[in-house]
């Protein structure tokens, strides 16, 4: 799996998938490359997101966000 992301990171020119966008990672034709990146990059947008509803008191969308974030975990990191 790391190695998939690092490849997955220099196909798409960037040092780190934290710097590349859901948009490139899409761009990807290898498709365990594709789903493994966008796992990691999705992943780093919900913890983002998921802060910020802790913040608000937003449980329940703190809650969904952590189901998202199960399900990408089984379907694309695998």
């Amino acid at each position: 799996r790391r190695e998939a992301c690092e490849e997955g990171s220099r196909r798409l020119g960037v040092r780190a998938l934290r710097e590349a966008t859901l948009e490139q990672v899409e761009g990807l034709s290898d498709e365990l490359l594709r789903r493994r990146c966008r796992h990691v990059v999705s992943e780093n947008l919900r913890v983002e997101r998921a802060a910020k509803a802790l913040e608000a008191g937003n449980f329940s969308e703190f809650g969904r966000l952590m189901i998202e974030s199960h399900r990408s975990l089984r379907d694309d990191y695998e």
